[in-house]
């Protein structure tokens, strides 16, 4: 089991689910934009709170949902 796979696991126990999270390919795909676009949105300061389980970045989908909904991207 990976660290990130332990992280998620303890997700299970906690009140987030892990089904709130998503990657940030996933975020990509949500917002309409490319991989590369959304990491230099990270690194600006304009997406959404992530959090880190392991070496792997994680968003809430609802977040990048509502993001895509103010930017005109995928219907969430």
């Amino acid at each position: 089991m990976t660290a990130v796979d332990r992280a998620l696991a303890q997700l299970s126990h906690s009140p987030l689910n892990r089904a709130e999270f998503i990657s940030v390919t996933e975020a990509a795909n949500i917002l309409n934009r490319s991989i590369r676009t959304v990491r230099y949105w990270e690194k600006d300061g304009h997406m959404p709170p992530r959090k880190r389980f392991g070496k792997k970045l994680m968003y809430r989908r609802q977040d990048v949902e509502e993001l895509a909904q103010l930017l005109g991207g995928h219907d969430a």
